[in-house]
């Protein structure tokens, strides 16, 4: 939901783009207690994927945390299904990691959403050859949804008069956050949906209570490993998407938390708890929205790129394994003996187009 924040940028400027994101997704929606992966979630990220894809070329890349790399998740699935229906091409990279496992004993480094490097830019050369070869192929602008007025990006807090302001800046990019101490709170006056928003994960160690229209109230925990500079803007997706009309800094670390985002820790540092907060990411969730019904459409070419990068792995894990069919002996040899037989029988469909 982070890509919210550039969704109103003008993408006819760029001839085609990568969209990775799937790890993310599947660490909040299905292994953050307090988050789910629920129907406005799944809205959101076809609004998004649609948006792009309406504007240019849209490749979207799936890579999957290690935990469901032989089991696809729902948000893997639904990343292909979206893809297809939105005109953009899939990447099943997990695939294509699968492949290498009959090569490799581990296809994943000591992060758990992080491939190999190895293989990461091995896979991501094939794509690089596959969109040479076929770019001609890959429709640009089809009739997909443009539903970037769905989404606000809200700065208005980012007032000298209403709050001390601090900007960071950096080779890559600059961003201004608002600094709040604890009881001091932001006061918003937007009536859609509050889906998200970012902070200074460096500068940023406290507890908020986020007032919805109605008086109920949810707490966030934002204890984040506090630098003495600098800055890391981190997104903080909400758990549930209702009006929020108040932000609070709290200090109550000992609080039994609605939801707590990725990366931070169990309690504050020792230091007085402190918010630097960013730009506020809102969505117009549209009542009776029918999903089912507007990715009703059926394009079977969303795997073009996939199938060409899944034969190119195939035949450098066959050459791998007969290499070392043909170079072992003794039981060596009979062990790369079996595992050549099985890894064609496992692959036969994909070995018969090469």
């Amino acid at each position: 939901m982070q890509f919210a924040r550039y969704i109103q940028m003008d993408f006819t400027q760029f001839d085609l783009v990568l969209l990775d994101s799937v790890p993310n997704d599947e660490q909040y929606g299905l292994q953050t207690p307090g988050y789910t992966y629920n129907e406005d979630y799944k809205q959101i990220l076809f609004e998004l994927i649609s948006t792009i894809s309406s504007q240019t070329r849209l490749v979207v890349i799936g890579i999957a945390v290690n935990d469901f790399l032989t089991k696809p998740s729902a948000v893997y699935r639904d990343r292909e299904t979206f893809s297809q229906q939105a005109n953009a091409q899939f990447i099943d990279f997990s695939q294509a990691l699968r492949t290498y496992a009959c090569q490799y004993n581990e296809v994943y480094s000591d992060h758990p959403a992080h491939p190999k490097p190895e293989l990461s830019q091995q896979i991501g050369m094939y794509l690089g050859e596959a969109i040479n070869v076929h770019f001609a192929d890959l429709t640009k602008s089809e009739p997909s949804i443009d539903f970037s007025q769905h989404f606000t990006v809200d700065t208005a807090h980012l007032n000298e008069a209403l709050h001390p302001l601090k900007t960071y800046k950096n080779s890559l990019k600059q961003d201004t956050f608002a600094q709040l101490k604890p009881g001091e709170s932001i006061e918003l006056s937007h009536a859609h949906s509050l889906i998200g928003f970012y902070v200074n994960g460096f500068q940023t160690n406290t507890a908020l209570e986020l007032v919805d229209a109605k008086g109920g109230s949810q707490s966030a925990s934002l204890f984040y490993k506090r630098k003495d500079n600098g800055f890391l803007s981190l997104f903080v997706p909400l758990a549930t998407y209702d009006s929020v009309k108040r932000i609070i800094v709290t200090d109550d670390s000992a609080n039994e938390f609605d939801f707590k985002p990725r990366m931070t820790r169990q309690s504050r540092d020792s230091d007085s708890a402190r918010l630097e907060i960013g730009a506020l990411i809102y969505w117009k969730k549209k009542k009776g929205a029918n999903l089912d019904a507007q990715i009703a459409a059926d394009r079977p070419s969303h795997l073009l790129l996939n199938d060409t990068i899944q034969q190119a792995v195939c035949r450098e894990v066959l050459v791998a394994l007969q290499t070392r069919c043909h170079s072992t002996t003794g039981f060596s040899k009979i062990k790369a003996f079996f595992a050549l037989a099985w890894f064609k029988r496992r692959f036969n469909s994909k070995l018969t187009t090469i």
